[in-house]
């Protein structure tokens, strides 16, 4: 059978009228487009499922490798995606060019969120990769302390498709479907409890209410 490529709605967050990710498609047909060539590039290189998403508010979004975990932990693990926004600086990720910002005009200030909404938008190709399935620990460049991952922007979807090949460790993404996770309550993919709760998962981490991308 083919690999599938599906399209999320959004998760329930538990607050009422809040879904995470629930954008469905892009504020643009170029990024709407983007997302779906990224998606037939996952299928086509990993064989898997993949899964398309975008923020609520559609200027992002993503297509992400399936994996058997549920709620805010499934399908995080690999991304190749896109976001209509301004472009980091050659050299830096859109992290590194925030936090570049922050220390210019201090954390999060109106001058800040000017300077980047001011500059010209375009639609920059990203991906994603969780620490947990990462060949090299070097590329990890942004998380915490609980859950740290590589974000990179790239000029092209078959930049981005290269980098994920060399740095994808696809032994470790493959456990995914078998490993071991502590006992965690979760939420199944329509946000009713999940009967699963005992059943041991894989520890991969967990998703904010912005699911990363979500991010993506």
């Amino acid at each position: 059978m083919s690999p599938e490529i599906t399209r999320s709605s959004g998760l329930p967050t538990g607050y009422p009228g809040f879904i995470a990710g629930g954008g469905y498609s892009g504020s643009t047909k170029e990024l709407d487009d983007t997302v779906q060539k990224a998606a037939h590039l996952l299928t086509e290189e990993f064989g898997r499922d993949v899964e398309i998403r975008f923020n609520s508010h559609r200027e992002s979004g993503g297509a992400w490798l399936k994996d058997d975990l549920l709620g805010f932990r499934g399908n995080c693990q690999v991304g190749l995606g896109a976001a209509l926004r301004a472009k980091s600086p050659k050299g830096k990720t859109k992290e590194q060019w925030y936090d570049d910002l922050s220390r210019k005009h201090g954390a999060w200030t109106r001058s800040m969120l000017d300077e980047i909404e001011s500059a010209p938008k375009h639609v920059v190709v990203d991906t994603y990769i969780a620490s947990a399935v990462v060949h090299d620990g070097e590329i990890v460049n942004s998380g915490n302390s609980d859950y740290r991952y590589a974000s990179h922007d790239h000029e092209s979807l078959a930049d981005g498709l290269a980098f994920l090949k060399r740095h994808v460790n696809r032994s470790k993404l493959n456990s995914y479907t078998g490993g071991v996770l502590e006992s965690v309550p979760l939420t199944d993919r329509v946000g009713k409890p999940s009967k699963r709760t005992k059943k041991q998962y894989p520890r991969v981490g967990t998703r904010t209410a912005t699911l990363r991308g979500i991010r993506g």
